[in-house]
């Protein structure tokens, strides 16, 4: 393997990693949307949102599925129109029609773990909304770390 140069690259913030934002509403706007099948075989769009406001958050990204079963469709439904997109007819799926849009999202904060099975605070996205429709305004003023809980 050899190291490329990286002149041309922008050094990442190493404190920022691994700090959920806190749990409360985010205005967004998609910035990559792409298309992929479940394990179960079920179509879903994987969105990934960046934080414009509130703007201490604004950079930080966001991560949300929309499935496509027959039993997830009213879901998708709202979802897609909180992006003012139209489902009133199939069409196929292009990703630039998606790009750019904003969207406010709710964001709570899960325990679960991980997959090595160790414990983890995950910020979820629980609800979409119209732009518009609350005010980007966190919870709490800290960020949480999600590691604050495991001893070593």
């Amino acid at each position: 393997m050899i190291i490329p140069g990286m002149n041309d690259v922008e050094q990442a913030d190493l404190e920022s990693m691994g700090v959920l934002v806190p749990e409360g509403v985010y205005l967004c706007k998609v910035e990559e949307a792409e298309e992929g099948t479940s394990d179960n075989q079920i179509p879903f769009i994987k969105f990934t949102f960046l934080i414009t406001q509130p703007q201490e958050y604004a950079g930080k990204k966001l991560f949300d599925r929309v499935f496509f079963s027959q039993a997830s469709l009213p879901f998708a439904k709202a979802k897609l129109a909180a992006l003012s997109y139209d489902t009133s007819s199939a069409r196929e799926f292009q990703p630039e029609q998606m790009k750019g849009r904003g969207v406010m999202l709710n964001v709570t904060h899960e325990q679960r773990f991980n997959k090595d099975g160790l414990p983890r605070t995950y910020a979820t996205v629980t609800v979409w909304r119209k732009v518009g429709e609350g005010a980007p305004v966190p919870a709490v003023n800290q960020p949480a770390n999600p590691d604050d809980d495991i001893p070593f």
